[in-house]
């Protein structure tokens, strides 16, 4: 007997266990052309600014999940990064990522440049093109969802 929608969010909720995590979906059917076998890799690059303590103690749980055996050469941390880490990952990224916080996005330029290098753009919460203070809205790419006004 198949499962009603709410027994299947429950299953999904418990065999994975953690609702405010970033969560990459992937569900279609498995066929060797669509290359779903392939592996996943996450790397962060960036810098806080010296007075953002918040900022730096995000860095370091980033590292030290880095520094998991299960987690190596999956999730990888790039340090000091700069222009050069930041073309190589525009160019080299399958996905791009961006998750801010509402209204703190400036206009999502890395975004841009990824998506110029063929990459697929993913905002969580925001628009690309949204300028603070202008008022200016560009056309929202891939929207992931909301929760009461903030992202998810």
């Amino acid at each position: 007997m198949p499962l009603r929608d709410a027994d299947r969010l429950e299953e999904i909720l418990n065999r994975t266990g953690l609702p405010d995590a970033l969560t990459i979906g992937f569900a279609r059917p498995f066929a060797r052309y669509k290359r779903t076998g392939r592996p996943v890799q996450i790397i962060y690059a960036g810098k806080a600014h010296p007075r953002d303590d918040a900022g730096k103690a995000l860095i370091q749980q980033v590292v030290k999940l880095a520094q998991r055996k299960n987690l190596r050469r999956r999730l990888v941390f790039l340090e000091d990064s700069d222009m050069a880490v930041s073309r190589y990952l525009v160019q080299g990224s399958d996905i791009w990522l961006n998750t801010p916080v509402r209204p703190l996005e400036a206009s999502g330029t890395s975004g841009k440049k990824a998506m110029a290098n063929g990459a697929q753009l993913q905002h969580a919460g925001w628009m690309v093109g949204r300028s603070p203070g202008r008022g200016v809205r560009g056309e929202c790419v891939h929207r992931v969802g909301h929760r009461a006004g903030r992202a998810l």
